[in-house]
């Protein structure tokens, strides 16, 4: 059984739009950063927050500004992939979850109409992005209690958009042994074409031509703090039981509210055999017992760990 020697999660909260996503997405921060400290046992040092705080919504804020390192712009997550380029080994987990709204160009008159047609699949779907809060100050804040490493920030480009390849630029050279991204942004599924690798797993909140305003990462932390089921019966909660309770809880709030993605459907998406291309659970793409297809992989993490004998018995606990 392999032992995975470091775990790090990052955590990145983007542009809210009003104080009532500043609610919601400070909470989600909150609670991704509690999960993972209270139920699988990381360290504060080896989770890595990114939120920009609004003084004029200060009554919204639903999160510890204590956990907060960082401001979420785009040059600190540069800084930030760069500095675990340099710190994570192929013998480490690395766990990255973004909490934004998000966009992709070829949608956006659509988006205005409220026309929604499923023109892009898979491979083809591109120049998705997600949009980060605009900072006017320069502050300098250090990385660690150690002082090696000093965060600096400042004016974002001008768009203040990471699109999907940029976030693949940034982050395809860390040697991670496993690599687990959670994306929430509307059209979300349009990232996957761009960050799937072998030692990848991809989960969306949407597919790429689909809003995602139902619940996704609140139902995720959900199933992540146990209340996804054990579909399989063997006494163990996997990241794919999390994505399928997840997936189908999705289903279940917009088959009885459809309003609550404006009436459109919303088909959260995984991808872990390196494809490029996602799938839903429910279609033919998806099948937990063919290592060809997406769910293998996802289906034998458990709690954050992984373990199976056709892949070299990795598993995701911390060595001691």
């Amino acid at each position: 059984m392999f032992y995975y020697e470091e775990r790090y999660a990052v955590i990145i909260v983007g542009y809210y739009g009003d104080e009532q996503h500043y609610k919601w997405f400070t909470n989600d921060a909150q609670r991704q950063y509690n999960v993972l400290t209270e139920k699988y046992g990381f360290n504060d040092s080896e989770i890595y927050v990114l939120v920009t705080l609004k003084e004029e919504w200060v009554d919204n804020l639903s999160m510890d500004p204590a956990i907060i390192d960082y401001n979420a712009t785009e040059d600190n997550i540069i800084i930030i992939f760069d500095y675990l380029k340099n710190i994570v080994t192929k013998n480490d987990l690395l766990y990255v979850v973004v909490i934004n709204h998000g966009n992709d160009d070829h949608h956006i008159n659509f988006w205005k109409l409220k026309i929604f047609i499923d023109f892009v699949q898979g491979i083809f779907a591109h120049d998705t992005y997600f949009v980060l809060e605009k900072i006017k100050k320069v502050n300098n804040k250090e990385l660690n209690n150690e002082g090696n490493l000093a965060f600096y920030h400042k004016n974002n480009k001008i768009d203040n958009k990471i699109y999907d390849y940029e976030l693949n630029d940034y982050t395809k050279d860390i040697t991670a042994r496993r690599f687990i991204f959670v994306l929430q942004p509307c059209f979300a599924g349009g990232f996957i074409n761009d960050l799937s690798n072998k030692n990848h797993v991809v989960i969306t909140a949407s597919k790429e031509v689909q809003l995602a305003f139902a619940p996704f990462i609140g139902e995720f932390y959900y199933g992540l703090e146990g209340y996804a089921n054990d579909s399989n019966n063997d006494g163990r909660l996997s990241l794919g039981e999390v994505y399928e309770y997840t997936a189908n809880r999705i289903f279940e709030i917009i088959k009885n509210n459809p309003e609550e993605n404006m009436g459109q459907p919303q088909h959260p998406l995984i991808d872990d055999n390196g494809d490029k291309i996602g799938h839903h659970y429910s279609n033919l793409g998806y099948d937990t017992n063919n290592k060809y297809k997406d769910g293998y992989v996802a289906a034998r993490i458990y709690n954050l760990s992984y373990e199976d004998a056709n892949l070299n018995n990795l598993n995701f606990e911390k060595l001691n």
